[in-house]
């Protein structure tokens, strides 16, 4: 930039100004006073600065960029310097300034054409994303359409076929359908009649069965009931087989059963009964000893005074003096609780707790099997 100044020469005292150019800087240096004493050296000041131009200018001497210029005319001797590479250095500047300008012209310039940019590519990448939409969508559309083809190409044909199995049904099947369903309606009618004489073949043959039913009996010869037939006497024409359930023991015209876990007099009594018997009723010698030979421990029998103390009962009613008696030594003792009988396997009758835990013996009448006199057991 041009730097202007104004210089102004006293009547009392002659100064010389004098201004230096420096080429290696490239720019101007201050200007520097010298007395009108010194412009005697300023030859040799001449021939050391060439490059340094001496002239006689006016009173006042003004310093621009490019020249040193005079303005009213006057005899005083000032000497000023005039820069040789002064234009060359301001050129550059004007380069240097120009490039600059062109540098924050163009960052301008991207700043307000960026956005610009980004928006014209956002658009397109939005273009080309619904480009490839529509090209997926015909692509998908060829597809479908090629897919409605084949789909009513093969619908064609079933319908074509149809149509053949249609015609084959009433030319063929048909006719076919109404003989056989003829056939089978007089199948029908034989079947219904020989239904009808089945059925009275039937009821007849149910007749014949009750009458062989009342008139024979079909048993096996190893069957149970037919263990005690032998050495039975003839009763009114009748042979009377004796026979007890699975699971019971026969003597005599009675049966035995022994329950499986100890329980109190009671329980014992109440589970008889839900079997069918009542514990046992001894009436004879000959049923004490089986009942000795059946049992390996303690059992109860039905025999008991709970109701009145020292009166004996048996358990289905029957009075208890007009039977035999087997108790042990030494019993009934009428202690304590003891109102109820137990069997010991080898000592007899034993007066007990009610409340202890035997197993007991169940007795009950033997079932009878009536077969005619004539019956072979073969």
């Amino acid at each position: 930039m041009s730097e202007n100044c104004t210089l102004t020469v006293s009547q009392s005292k002659r100064v010389l100004y004098l201004a230096l150019w420096s080429r290696d800087l490239g720019r101007n240096l201050r200007l520097s006073p010298m007395t009108r004493g010194a412009v005697a050296d300023s030859a040799m000041d001449r021939s050391a600065l060439a490059e340094l131009e001496f002239r006689t200018l006016t009173d006042q001497v003004c310093w621009n960029s490019d020249t040193l210029r005079r303005d009213a005319m006057s005899t005083n001797n000032v000497i000023c310097m005039k820069p040789v590479r002064n234009q060359r250095s301001c050129r550059w500047r004007c380069l240097l300034a120009g490039e600059i300008f062109l540098v924050i012209l163009f960052f301008v310039a991207i700043i307000f054409l960026l956005p610009l940019y980004l928006q014209d590519y956002s658009h397109l990448q939005r273009n080309q994303q619904q480009m490839e939409a529509l090209r997926l969508n015909m692509s998908d559309s060829m597809e479908e359409r090629i897919k409605r083809q084949e789909a009513s190409h093969l619908l064609s044909n079933n319908v074509s076929s149809l149509k053949q199995n249609v015609s084959f049904l009433h030319e063929v099947l048909i006719p076919e359908l109404r003989l056989n369903q003829t056939q089978l309606l007089q199948d029908i009618v034989r079947l219904e009649t020989s239904y009808r004489n089945q059925t009275d073949q039937y009821g007849a043959l149910q007749e014949t069965y009750a009458y062989l039913k009342g008139s024979y009996y079909f048993l096996p010869k190893e069957s149970p009931l037919l263990h005690n037939c032998n050495g039975q006497d003839s009763k009114n024409g009748y042979r009377v087989c004796p026979f007890c359930l699975h699971g019971w023991y026969f003597f005599g015209m009675s049966c035995y059963l022994l329950s499986s876990d100890p329980q109190s007099w009671e329980e014992s009594s109440l589970w008889c009964r839900k079997e069918g018997g009542h514990l046992v009723v001894i009436s004879s010698i000959e049923e004490q000893n089986s009942l000795q030979d059946l049992v390996n421990e303690t059992v109860w029998i039905g025999l008991s005074d709970r109701e009145v103390e020292g009166e004996w009962r048996w358990e289905d009613g029957s009075p208890f003096g007009s039977g035999p008696r087997f108790w042990a030594p030494g019993r009934p003792n009428n202690s304590g609780d003891d109102d109820c009988i137990t069997l010991l396997p080898a000592a007899g009758w034993k007066d007990d707790s009610c409340i202890k835990l035997y197993t007991g013996v169940c007795e009950d009448s033997a079932g009878e099997l009536t077969l005619p006199s004539n019956a072979s057991l073969v």
